[in-house]
């Protein structure tokens, strides 16, 4: 949530920015819309970067999940 506030981006758009970017070849991300405006929150996760410091946080975070 705190990324989300930094960013200006909703969680789900950070998640998948994160899912697209930082974890190259071994993760394909296939986001889901039933509505438009769902396709262009996807779409919108894509305009903008995750600093390397956010990324190894949340790298951090997911590994012990």
């Amino acid at each position: 949530k705190r990324l989300s506030l930094n960013y200006g981006m909703t969680i789900s758009q950070i998640s998948l920015n994160w899912l697209i970017n930082a974890q190259g070849d071994t993760v394909l991300a296939i986001p889901g819309a039933s509505k438009i405006q769902q396709a262009q929150d996807n779409v919108e996760a894509l305009n903008f970067d995750l600093s390397n410091s956010d990324i190894e946080r949340l790298n951090s975070i997911s590994a012990g999940l």
